[in-house]
Formats: C-alpha cells, sequence, structure tokens
C-alpha cells in the first residue's frame, strides 16, 4: 500500500512537470525563426513545428543601418509567416504577405524590394500567443554575394 502510494505521488509530480511545461512553451516561447545559408541565398524558415504557420503581427527585414527593407503589418496578427527566401538584388514581396488582413508598408507601391550582397539584416516576426501575450523573435544574418 505504502508503494502505491509513492507511485501515485511520483506520477503526480511528473503530470505537474509536464503542464509546467507546457504553459511556458505556450507562453513564453517565441515564435520560430530560423536562418540558413543556401548557396547564395539566404532562407528562413518561420513555421511552427516545420509545417504550421505562424499568425504575425510584424514582419520586417531591416538593414544594418535599422532602416526596414521590408516591413509587413496586421493589427490582427493575421500575417501569415511562411518559407522565405532572399538573395542579392532584387527580391520579390513574398505573396503571403499581400493579403486582406496583412499590409506591406514597405516597400510602398512596389511589389519589389533590393537586397545587398555582404551587408548585414535582421529579420524579426513579432506574434501573439492564444492569451494574447506578446512575443518577438529576430535573427541577424548577412547576405552572401559581394
Amino acid at each position: 500500500m505504502k508503494l502505491l502510494k509513492i507511485f501515485a505521488i511520483g506520477c503526480g509530480g511528473v503530470v505537474v512537470v509536464a503542464v509546467i511545461v507546457v504553459v511556458w512553451v505556450v507562453w513564453f516561447a517565441a515564435p520560430p525563426v530560423a536562418v540558413m545559408t543556401v548557396g547564395p541565398a539566404i532562407r528562413i524558415d518561420t513555421r511552427f513545428l516545420g509545417e504550421y504557420y505562424v499568425a504575425a503581427s510584424l514582419i520586417e527585414l531591416t538593414g544594418s543601418d535599422g532602416q526596414p527593407v521590408l516591413r509587413a503589418t496586421s493589427p490582427t496578427s493575421r500575417c501569415v509567416s511562411d518559407l522565405f527566401v532572399f538573395v542579392a538584388g532584387i527580391n520579390d514581396v513574398p505573396s503571403s504577405l499581400s493579403t486582406d488582413s496583412c499590409g506591406v508598408d514597405v516597400p510602398r507601391k512596389s511589389p519589389t524590394f533590393e537586397l545587398k550582397g555582404g551587408a548585414g539584416y535582421t529579420f524579426t516576426v513579432v506574434s501573439k500567443n492564444w492569451f494574447g501575450h506578446h512575443r518577438e523573435a529576430s535573427r541577424s544574418f548577412t547576405l552572401p554575394g559581394a
């Protein structure tokens, strides 16, 4: 009987720890942002578990001077994060950012923007979890090419 009681307390402790971990992940974890160099391009994956899109209120690419090169916003967190690929030179504004619920602020009235090879950039995603808690993730990288 004593052994069963110890076992039950141990299982209860495991459940409590599991609940704490889940709450921490849902509340505090930043949105995923993975930056990889693939040949002459930078590949930025912002999908959760490799396949689920994160609803973001801000997706921004800034130059080393802090000025935005690409900026999409949504007051209702409806910008769809995706798999982004950027190269030195002219890039198209990702179609996942040009929707009714997500507005592209920079570049204004242009379907393209330019990135310079060898320059430093920072990619930022801001989202809210299911409870409205603000979460942000940024990754810096240097674009291949010169």
